[in-house]
């Protein structure tokens, strides 16, 4: 059977008011939850985990979808544009991954 973990990096800056930019640095918990990943991918064999779901919200460093392209960088992943996403939500109408600056940005990871 296999397995899909889901991640959720949240924070406590509850006085943040501009979602814009990353304001705290948090690389030092994504090269740490990165190393921990990168063990489970090579030791797939004792492991029925195959997919990773992992949500950053704007509160864990001030900008959910840089805090997504940080961690896809740590993990040599393709980044994400976000603007290019979001012109092209706007230009379909979809709402689907955008929303309000309480969002999630998600990212899966396959093992």
């Amino acid at each position: 059977m296999n397995t899909i973990c889901w991640f959720k990096f949240l924070s406590q800056l509850n006085n943040l008011k501009d979602f814009g930019h990353i304001v705290k640095d948090r690389s030092k918990e994504l090269k740490e939850f990165a190393k921990r990943l990168k063990k489970i991918q090579e030791d797939t064999s004792s492991s029925n985990i195959r997919d990773l779901l992992i949500a950053f919200n704007n509160h864990f460093a001030g900008f959910g979808p840089q805090s997504v392209n940080d961690f896809l960088k740590i993990m040599n992943m393709s980044e994400v544009d976000w603007k290019k996403e979001l012109e092209k939500q706007d230009q379909s109408n979809s709402r689907q991954f955008t929303g309000n600056y309480q969002s999630n940005y998600l990212i899966l990871v396959e093992i």
